[in-house]
């Protein structure tokens, strides 16, 4: 397998640094959220924000950021721990979540749109039904939870903790099934491949792991980074895995062998988030975001081939 990576723009939106990235799910848009307490929704080929929602209160950063898959819904987890709702189109708010008792740190939709889950530094995930609010269960860790992914039938939820263990829960019932790592450091970041097969987790120990989902095997450790590995996200047909670290690189990396495809280095400070457009039938290219500490989020051209 090789990769190409080519520089298409960059994006200078932001008042400080840039923590997460959420491609549109139909392609169109890139948004980002931060420590400025805002979210800036970008559209490839313009240099200014194509729409800046602002939330408007006592200086609270923007941990995460995910778009429902289905309708104009963004989700953003903020530092008071409360879960944020907007129109994804226009910025309005249509909805503010309370009950984590400290920063929301991470969250997702399943890819039906049904639920969606948000995991907090008080230890707590939260499975609620995204358009009503309504709490369907709480999954308990004894430490921060720093990262969520949702596997792609809905039915299984993979948390990332300060505790260095990932884990898999059953998404109804809340009942944890298995400890996939135990390390020492934070699992900073976790993702699931869209086709079901593969997991993945950034590490505070300067490496990234895949994991066999079926299993729970290791399958390959990822070494190169000289820093946390912050970030981590499956490309759309579940081939390669983008890492983002406090080295101020992102990398690519091929999951069949684990080998390293290509080092992006362009951001002065820490790569805080990546992320890898989905599949689209309008659009036959594939990009790949980046965004940093140092205020900007950067979107590059990206081609993979056998």
């Amino acid at each position: 397998m090789q990769a190409q990576v080519g520089p298409l723009h960059s994006f200078a939106g932001h008042k400080g640094a840039v923590l997460a990235l959420s491609f549109h799910p139909r392609f169109e848009r890139l948004a980002s959220c931060g420590v400025d307490g805002t979210v800036q929704l970008w559209t490839p080929g313009d240099n200014q924000p194509a729409l800046t929602i602002a939330q408007y209160h006592q200086a609270s950063w923007l941990f995460a950021l995910s778009f429902h898959p289905k309708i104009e819904l963004l989700a953003c987890a903020a530092g008071d721990g409360q879960i944020w709702l907007w129109d994804s189109n226009t910025g309005h708010s249509t909805g503010i979540w309370g009950g984590h008792q400290a920063e929301a740190l991470a969250l997702g939709f399943t890819s039906d749109g049904s639920q969606l889950a948000s995991g907090s530094a008080d230890g707590t995930v939260q499975v609620r039904e995204s358009l009503t609010g309504t709490r369907l269960t709480q999954l308990s860790h004894p430490d921060t939870v720093c990262a969520l992914a949702w596997s792609p039938d809905g039915r299984y939820l993979l948390s990332g903790a300060q505790d260095g263990q990932a884990r898999v829960w059953d998404g109804s019932s809340g009942q944890m099934l298995a400890v996939l790592h135990r390390a020492e450091g934070w699992v900073n970041s976790v993702a699931w491949s869209p086709d079901g097969h593969w997991l993945a987790c950034g590490l505070e120990t300067e490496q990234a792991i895949v994991l066999e989902a079926s299993t729970g095997q290791l399958h390959k450790t990822l070494i190169g980074h000289q820093g946390s590995v912050l970030s981590v996200a499956f490309s759309a047909d579940s081939l390669a895995l983008a890492t983002g670290s406090a080295d101020g690189t992102a990398r690519l990396w091929e999951v069949a062998t684990g080998r390293l495809l290509e080092v992006v280095g362009d951001h002065r400070q820490a790569v805080t988030a990546v992320a890898l457009s989905p599949q689209s039938k309008q659009h036959a290219s594939s990009w790949l975001a980046t965004a940093s500490r140092d205020s900007l989020v950067r979107l590059w051209s990206l081609s993979i081939s056998p």
